[in-house]
């Protein structure tokens, strides 16, 4: 093979492969395209339900209100009671009018049953 028919295959490849190149390039716009349409379609589908056009309960409905914010200031106090507060719970009854003793029927560290005063230690299941 000579040096003008290497030269002339070449070229001529060089055109093949740009004209593939053109037709790539086409096609790759293409699907750019098609992919921004749907993808346009999948926001718009996602976005616009609500409970009035959808079987989603009124809770679901989002609104783009943003959350409220407290205006009260930061203060340097501790919280809970302050120091010197006076409490206004319950009084203690000093003489109170009756007292139940309310005692568990079973053991607080195993599940026997307790004995009290007209029980016997046969009548006691183990």
């Amino acid at each position: 093979m000579d040096f003008e028919t290497i030269i002339g295959e070449l070229t001529a490849e060089i055109h093949r492969l740009n004209d593939l190149l053109a037709a790539e390039r086409a096609q790759n716009e293409a699907l750019l395209e098609q992919v921004k349409k749907l993808t346009e379609r999948i926001e718009e589908l996602t976005h616009k339900k609500n409970s009035s056009n959808s079987s989603t309960p009124p809770s679901a409905d989002h609104f783009d209100k943003p959350n409220p914010k407290s205006l009260r200031g930061k203060s340097d106090k501790k919280p809970g009671g302050q120091k010197g507060h006076k409490g206004s719970g319950m009084k203690i009854d000093r003489k109170p009018d009756e007292v139940v003793s309310h005692l568990s029927p079973t053991c607080e560290r195993c599940p026997n049953r307790m004995l009290s005063s007209s029980d016997s230690a046969e009548n006691v299941d183990s």
